[in-house]
């Protein structure tokens, strides 16, 4: 099987909504490892957010393909340095 042209790239996906984490999808279409930071408690926006069937959201399958998914709070220090944001 050829190599896919990402593969070796690491992408960490801190988006909320449709066309950012679309194009976190894309790049994990294209072999790169995507990694989803999620809010601790309650997940990635598109988890709650309809259509729903089943009482489950049609969206955040296909927008959560590819990608491996942790939690991290960026508001708070701890997160951020985790994360390592610069500091204040």
């Amino acid at each position: 099987m050829a190599r896919l042209p990402l593969e070796g790239v690491k992408v960490l996906d801190v988006s909320t909504m449709i066309a950012a984490p679309f194009g976190a999808v894309l790049l994990g279409d294209f072999g790169a490892d995507v990694i989803k930071v999620e809010l601790p408690g309650k997940g990635d926006t598109l988890r709650h957010v309809g259509p729903f069937k089943d009482g489950e959201p049609l969206r955040w399958p296909g927008l959560a393909r590819n990608k491996r998914s942790l939690t991290l709070d960026l508001r708070k220090e701890e997160g951020m340095n985790i994360f390592n944001f610069p500091p204040k």
